[in-house]
């Protein structure tokens, strides 16, 4: 599934386990007028050997052209990962970039 999107060395050290859940309605095809949310209900990965998984459901939003970050709270061994923001959809412009805030229990 991630072949084109990863480097492929990465993706040999990547393995695990996802659930999850979409919801989208459209009037059109126009993904700007979608509306509805992506929700990871189970993340188990390993990462080079070491485990990542979810605090909360990671969830992402699409409303009003923009898909957001609704939750998104990993943790792996002594660090964490939280990211927020929103990217414009369909927009040929530069998007909003999400932001990444991590702490490490080091």
């Amino acid at each position: 599934m991630l072949h084109g999107i990863l480097d492929p060395t990465a993706i040999e050290d990547l393995s695990g386990v996802a659930d999850l859940s979409v919801n989208v309605e459209s009037p059109s095809t126009d993904l700007a007028k979608a509306t509805g949310d992506l929700t990871l209900t189970r993340l188990d990965l390993q990462i080079a050997g070491l485990p990542v998984t979810q605090r909360v459901p990671t969830r992402i939003v699409a409303k009003d052209g923009f898909a957001r970050i609704e939750s998104w709270n990993w943790s792996g061994q002594g660090a964490t990962l939280g990211v927020f923001g929103q990217v414009r959809l369909a927009d040929r412009q530069a998007p909003s970039s999400p932001t990444a805030t991590s702490t490490c229990g080091c």
